[in-house]
């Protein structure tokens, strides 16, 4: 059974992304790559694909910031908030 996200929400349940979706939410936290050929970032480590940038753009989750340093991919409010929740449920398993 596939979960449906509701992308109104103002919080998207973290557990209804895949594990990938998960890290690359982490590296857009940690990094907020540049746009590149065929997605954002330079290094295996910190690239986000293309269609998953517009995926978290789509869930309003991320966005891009047009600036003199070029396009880059940043977390929202909302995207920031499920990344909070990420961090939070990850700390308090390792309580």
């Amino acid at each position: 059974m596939i979960a449906q996200i509701n992308p109104s929400a103002s919080v998207i349940d973290p557990k209804v992304l895949t594990p990938s979706k998960r890290q690359m939410l982490e590296i857009i936290h940690d990094h907020q790559p540049s746009r590149s050929n065929g997605g954002y970032g330079k290094f295996p480590q910190s690239f986000v694909a293309l269609k998953t940038g517009r995926y978290f753009i789509e869930l309003g989750l991320a966005r891009i910031d047009h600036s003199a340093r070029g396009d880059r991919l940043m977390l929202t409010g909302k995207g920031l908030a499920t990344y909070g929740v990420m961090v939070e449920r990850r700390q308090r398993r390792r309580a």
